[in-house]
């Protein structure tokens, strides 16, 4: 359990959902805010306003958008000297290679919707992906009964609330940092 409220800044609301499910079960208070780009300005405000509702930090986290997360912090780090006291974060590629962890998760919500037996192959290190929101999909297409494939409002959440937490953590590094910058 942690005491202190937390702000997080996302860019999507399926990151705000996901993100909110794998919280509550953890036990951490988390606020959210969603901003689209990397706008400092607003990213600063929403900070301010944040911790005046008593967000003890506030971290951002952006999706690497499939390039090595050193490339994309070295792409944003003038816009990062310019945020007043946040923390930034990275999904490599996008939340979903965290989601992809967890292949016993998948196969949960799977077999709910089918009602048939489901197995998907384990993926050991989900970072590597390169394109995770294209393997969920493939994922999702394969098994009958998911026509649309992935629809990543509707189903990240619903992995994330049923995701091993210490499975995350394992295989995926920019998770265990983020964690790290939640419990410190």
């Amino acid at each position: 359990m942690f005491r202190d409220k937390i702000g997080l800044i996302v860019e999507g609301e399926s990151d705000r959902r996901a993100l909110e499910k794998i919280f509550s079960r953890i036990g951490v208070d988390v606020e959210f805010r969603i901003v689209q780009g990397f706008p400092v300005r607003k990213i600063n405000a929403f900070a301010r306003e944040m911790r005046n509702s008593g967000c003890k930090k506030v971290l951002i986290l952006r999706d690497t958008e499939c390039k090595e997360k050193i490339e994309r912090y070295e792409e944003l780090k003038d816009k990062i000297r310019e945020l007043e006291g946040i923390e930034v974060c990275f999904a490599q590629c996008s939340l979903e290679s965290w989601l992809l962890a967890d292949e016993e998760a998948i196969e949960s919500l799977l077999r709910e919707r089918t009602r048939k037996p489901v197995k998907i192959e384990i993926i050991s290190n989900p970072e590597s992906i390169p394109d995770p929101k294209n393997k969920m999909n493939e994922i999702f297409r394969r098994t009958k009964g998911f026509k649309l494939g992935y629809i990543e409002v509707t189903h990240a959440p619903e992995i994330a609330s049923r995701a091993n937490i210490s499975k995350l953590e394992e295989k995926c590094q920019n998770f265990r940092e983020m964690m790290k910058k939640i419990k410190n």
